[in-house]
């Protein structure tokens, strides 16, 4: 019997500066967001205002695939550094940074 082992996808890192001052250096999974974007996309994805540890984390999740769908599209790199500028605005003001 051969047992196959998915491989684990390397963690993504992302350096986000805004003239020449860095605002982010880390894995974009841990990418802080703001309370009132994630109490926004719980309101718009689970109509609940209060959210929950879980609906925090699959508002969360959302975000980070989405960020990630984005890095995807303008880059193959695994650590880029994106200009805050590039940024699309809707992703950018969910950031907490």
């Amino acid at each position: 019997m051969v047992i196959l082992k998915r491989k684990k996808k390397e963690k993504r890192h992302i350096k986000i500066i805004k003239d020449s001052i860095i605002l982010y250096d880390g894995e974009v999974i841990a990418l802080p967001f703001k309370d009132d974007s994630i109490i926004a996309g719980s309101i718009e994805f689970y109509n609940d205002p209060e959210p929950c540890m879980i609906h925090r984390s699959a508002v969360m999740s959302r975000y980070y695939m989405q960020i990630e769908n984005w890095l995807d599209d303008i880059t193959l790199e695994n650590h880029p550094t994106v200009p805050a500028k590039d940024i699309p605005q809707s992703l950018f003001e969910l950031l907490d940074i």
